[in-house]
């Protein structure tokens, strides 16, 4: 006698029943598949009026940047990666203490903010910048580009400008 397979305990006689079922629901699904598809409800028109469609504008052609400009652009590069090992090797010869570094570290990072808020916020970060450097009211200063009237308590940046 042969051994039965234990995952089929019921002999060669449930195996063809098995398989005339599947059989018969591989036929019924190709039945199911070509079978035409139902046609989909129209659609409801909406009730209330659709915005418009924003008008895309056209992108102005970009300029080729001159040589010269690529240029000097690679020697900046290169000026500034000479500046940073001359930093480096100040500070491993002792010439720049913490407290040097400390202070470098703080304008440096303060400039990155500055010049970050002004990328992020364009001409709008007005108010970033202290009121002497852009000749406003409380500014003494005789070097300030024409100030602003002093007796005012509107900043420079409010709308609408001032007349000129």
């Amino acid at each position: 006698m042969e051994p039965q397979d234990p995952q089929d305990p019921t002999g060669p006689q449930a195996l063809t029943e098995r398989v005339a079922i599947l059989e018969a629901q591989v036929a019924w699904l190709l039945q199911r598949q070509q079978a035409p598809t139902p046609q989909a409800p129209a659609p409801i028109q909406p009730l209330a009026p659709t915005r418009p469609r924003p008008v895309i504008r056209p992108t102005m052609p970009r300029k080729e940047i001159s040589p010269v400009v690529w240029i000097a652009g690679i020697a900046a590069s290169i000026f500034l990666f000479g500046a940073l090992f001359f930093f480096r090797w100040a500070i491993q010869q002792g010439w720049v203490g913490a407290e040097l570094r400390f202070v470098l570290g703080l304008l440096v990072g303060g400039a990155i903010a500055a010049f970050a808020a002004k990328l992020i916020l364009g001409t709008a970060a007005a108010w970033a910048w202290p009121c002497c450097w852009r000749g406003w009211a409380p500014c003494s200063s005789p070097s300030a580009p024409e100030p602003w009237n002093t007796t005012s308590t509107r900043p420079p940046w409010a709308w609408p400008p001032r007349p000129s």
